[in-house]
């Protein structure tokens, strides 16, 4: 009992010096690496809880954001960035101890960053130096210019598209992106953990091939929803008065379409090509093509969604192995 106080003690302090050089490093670079604190504090924090508990975790946690208080002020970005970056790592060291499902893990670092995103962006703007109108700006203005540029002089043109991206459109693109970016965080924070923990021979959270993500009902029914209120506000002059509500569900709509087109892509090169330095090659190559031709990915992405050729794909080949391994 004593030894593990004792070992409890020595992690708790390391991790905490650990976090106190980042944060001073982050000091003498302006604050040029706060933002990555999410990615990074989150990961000891996990390995204290599997090692040693919650409980003594929330010490640990606490002497984590003491410490950045005092190095960087306490009322400052790096303290809320690391109060946040332990919040994370806490749900999530938690739901691992208690064996939750891979979908409930990433959720918990979702939901974490998108209430810091809120905070940051919204209710503390100014704070974090952050002004929503300059940046609502700077993207109309960027959308007129590449429109002109599209439309080529024509004016009926340019001022149908400008009429499609008014600052509402705008505002729905930049809050898409922050949840977006939120869910890049969780499945990174997710990535990085199962790594970790598995160079390390702890218990590593469950971890399922990209390949065998399927959309589900709920996400179909979107993806129609968004797909149908494009074409119908495109093609009835009443309907394009809920642009509001329709844009949104429309952008979501054909970045999970492009997904899984890419998802479907990468299957089949994974099965078609099987070393893995060349593939990664490829994957890569076919990833800077489909930023390119995004329309034929969404297209190939709406077929993977309302298809089982995917997974009826990976079950034969699943069967394939599993009869070649009999044999």
């Amino acid at each position: 009992m004593r030894k593990s106080r004792v070992n409890s003690i020595t992690y708790g302090a390391l991790f905490c010096a650990l976090t106190g050089v980042l944060v001073y490093i982050n000091r003498l670079l302006a604050n040029g690496l706060e933002l990555y604190f999410f990615w990074i504090i989150p990961i000891p924090v996990i390995i204290y809880i599997i090692k040693f508990g919650v409980k003594q975790a929330i010490v640990m946690n606490t002497a984590m954001v003491l410490m950045t208080m005092i190095i960087a002020g306490p009322i400052s970005t790096s303290a809320f960035y690391v109060l946040g970056s332990v919040v994370a790592g806490t749900v999530y060291g938690a739901g691992l101890v208690k064996q939750k499902s891979a979908g409930y893990l990433i959720i918990s670092v979702v939901v974490v960053s998108m209430v810091m995103m809120f905070i940051s962006y919204f209710v503390f703007a100014k704070f974090f130096g952050y002004d929503l109108m300059a940046e609502m700006d700077f993207m109309k203005n960027t959308m007129a210019t590449l429109i002109e540029k599209m439309a080529k002089g024509d004016a009926s043109v340019s001022s149908t598209l400008m009429s499609i991206f008014d600052n509402n459109a705008i505002f729905s693109i930049i809050v898409i992106s922050s949840v977006l970016s939120s869910l890049l965080e969780g499945f990174l924070v997710h990535s990085i953990a199962f790594l970790v923990l598995k160079r390390l021979k702890m218990t590593t959270p469950p971890m399922k091939s990209v390949s065998e993500l399927y959309a589900p009902l709920w996400l179909k029914l979107v993806v129609i929803a968004g797909l149908a209120g494009n074409i119908l506000m495109t093609q009835f002059p009443s309907v394009a008065q809920y642009k509001n509500i329709i844009f949104p569900i429309t952008i979501i709509s054909y970045i999970v379409c492009f997904m899984f087109g890419y998802i479907l892509i990468s299957t089949l090169i994974a099965i078609r090509i099987p070393n893995n330095k060349t593939r990664a090659s490829i994957s890569v190559i076919v990833l800077l093509l489909s930023l390119f031709l995004a329309a034929i990915v969404v297209g190939v992405g709406i077929f993977d969604i309302f298809t089982s050729f995917r997974k009826t794909l990976i079950e034969e080949l699943k069967n394939y192995v599993k009869q070649n391994g009999q044999a």
